[in-house]
């Protein structure tokens, strides 16, 4: 494998990797602590946090495009250089 598809790889498996870790985080564990929590008879009030899960699917699809062009070289450097005139 040449030095450059390998360095491209390596971004898009970077890339994946956030990917598949953001919506674990943002999206999957705080509806899964909602859940649960209930069942173990703590007396918490959820309070403003029970609508976190909802706050979170609407800026979902923005961060995990977000996350491809941050982290893939020549999607940033296309996006730098039209934004600010930088390369």
């Amino acid at each position: 494998m040449s030095k450059k598809t390998r360095d491209l790889h390596r971004q898009l498996f970077l890339t994946l990797v956030l990917q598949s870790i953001f919506p674990c985080v943002t999206l999957f564990m705080p509806v899964a602590l909602l859940f649960f929590i209930p069942f173990l008879n703590c007396s918490t009030e959820f309070g403003i946090w029970a609508n976190a899960p909802g706050a979170y699917i609407s800026f979902y699809p923005a961060v995990d495009a977000l996350i491809a062009i941050f982290m893939i070289k020549d999607f940033r450097n296309a996006v730098m250089c039209e934004l600010f005139g930088v390369f």
